[in-house]
């Protein structure tokens, strides 16, 4: 924590003069950007809730900090890396193989979907309420892509058909893999039970 005074002082013909406040500090009492840098770390690189990032703040730093708070921090955040966001988004629309996932989290008891494309040094995230076209067209990379989009074979991904679309080696080893297993499973049950008859 870091205090800073600043001296006001009237002169003889009653004007009063004060120093100027280091940048960042405007606030008579104001988190600092440390703490402001860490609390949006635990928020997006932890996933902690913005409940507990607040419990946790408080409880290790004495730092009582209000939900919306964090909410506003987060959202400074993420206008600070929009410019690069965009770039990587750019990028990722250039490059000739991206893979893309889309996976189900509960967020306030609700399903949301966190959707993926990425490259060995590229990911871009997106959050959105729909697992489908519109939240394609909302992260605005499938759309523009013209190179191997590989994915799970899901169907909404084939509509852009300027990609070339590949099935990623996970899917193909599910696939391969679990007629073998439904059939060895088969075959275990129907010896079992020919094991208990002669029993």
């Amino acid at each position: 924590m870091t205090e800073h005074r600043i001296e006001h002082r009237r002169c003889a013909c009653g004007q009063v003069t004060g120093a100027s406040a280091p940048q960042g500090a405007g606030a008579p009492a104001q988190y600092g950007p440390g703490l402001k840098s860490l609390a949006v770390y635990l928020l997006t690189r932890q996933h902690l809730p913005y409940q507990r990032c607040g419990e946790l703040l408080a409880d290790v730093l004495g730092a009582d900090v209000a939900t919306a708070t964090l909410l506003g921090w987060a959202g400074q955040a993420a206008e600070a890396v929009a410019p690069h966001t965009e770039a990587v988004r750019r990028q990722l629309t250039d490059c000739e193989v991206v893979g893309f996932d889309e996976t189900g989290t509960r967020i306030a008891g609700r399903t949301c979907w966190v959707h993926t494309a990425c490259t060995k040094s590229l990911t871009l995230y997106l959050l959105h309420a729909k697992r489908g076209m519109e939240a394609f067209e909302a992260m605005g990379v499938l759309p523009h892509f013209g190179g191997i989009a590989v994915h799970d074979g899901w169907k909404p991904y084939k509509t852009y058909a300027g990609a070339v679309h590949a099935l990623c080696n996970a899917h193909h080893l599910c696939l391969t893999t679990k007629p073998v297993t439904g059939m060895l499973g088969r075959l275990l049950a129907h010896a079992s039970r020919r094991t208990r008859r002669r029993l």
